[in-house]
């Protein structure tokens, strides 16, 4: 009998140790954080789809060779590949693998020595800042919506007038320079540094030209020349060569006054500006840098 019960035993724990989810990583902090709403002092282990928020400390996540620092009053929920940012800021490194989620946008750290800080600014707005490395964002669809380089800052707009048509059609707005490649046609947008293989009537025309263009992405189109979409050209308009000076002096003294039709582009849906309100996100990292790895 004794030996029955002991079996039985035995099973049950071997059960529960199978059925036990495996860890993720860990969350350590010098303050209170909660995990899925119970507070924490310390340090706790992760599982795939908690929920951690911050209070007045910062918390570090360490996800596999992946780190995610949650600033204070920030919201989280983690998962073995991703982290998905419902409220405040969070600051990535050594994320190669790991996907960072913020109002339906996904911003994926280009190199594993990249430092990516994500601010979830409203329901809709997102604010994407680099440091270090570079850093791609895309819409839900997969989208390529922009390419940021070391020590940029770009604002995202998720939910503006016309969005659900805009991001169905695959509308986009952009601006930059025409220019030929192998026969074809090409243009790299001056705020978002995504380049696109243009199509249309009459584009020879507009070679070497700064323009403004709208179209809508063609789906399933293989691009050419290392562009990450083709656009169906709808719209093209030559900007004045003042207007464009002023453009470009101001985007290299991040954006400011400029206002948003000179610096804007629209991509799936969604808008995306360059903006010296987004350049506090970059020098956080300085007062808030993720903690070293040992």
């Amino acid at each position: 009998m004794l030996k029955a019960v002991l079996v039985l035993i035995t099973s049950g724990l071997l059960m529960a140790l199978v059925a036990a989810p495996p860890p993720i990583g860990v969350v350590s902090s010098s303050g209170e954080f909660r995990v899925d709403g119970s507070a924490i002092q310390g340090n706790s282990t992760l599982f795939d789809g908690n929920v951690v928020e911050t209070t007045f400390a910062s918390s570090v996540l360490q996800i596999s060779s992946a780190q995610l620092t949650l600033l204070p009053e920030s919201r989280a929920t983690v998962y073995r590949d991703r982290a998905v940012i419902e409220k405040g800021s969070g600051i990535v490194t050594h994320a190669r693998q790991l996907i960072v989620e913020a109002a339906s946008l996904r911003i994926a750290p280009s190199a594993g020595d990249a430092i990516v800080q994500v601010d979830k600014a409203g329901q809709s707005q997102v604010v994407v800042a680099t440091k270090a490395g570079s850093a791609e964002v895309r819409n839900a669809s997969g989208l390529l919506i922009a390419s940021l380089n070391p020590n940029m800052a770009l604002a995202f707009d998720t939910q503006t007038p016309g969005n659900q048509a805009s991001a169905a059609s695959g509308a986009v707005k952009l601006t930059g320079v025409v220019r030929s490649e192998g026969g074809h046609f090409f243009l790299t947008d001056s705020t978002t540094d995504v380049k696109v293989q243009l199509r249309g009537d009459d584009l020879a025309r507009y070679i070497g030209k700064n323009v403004t263009f709208s179209g809508s992405v063609i789906p399933g189109a293989a691009a050419a020349g290392g562009a990450s979409q083709v656009v169906q050209v709808v719209t093209i308009n030559v900007l004045h060569t003042a207007a464009a000076t002023a453009a470009g002096t101001a985007a290299a003294h991040g954006g400011g006054a400029l206002p948003p039709a000179a610096l804007a582009a629209l991509i799936g849906g969604v808008v995306v500006t360059e903006t010296v309100a987004s350049a506090y996100s970059v020098g956080t990292f300085g007062s808030n840098a993720p903690v070293s790895r040992p």
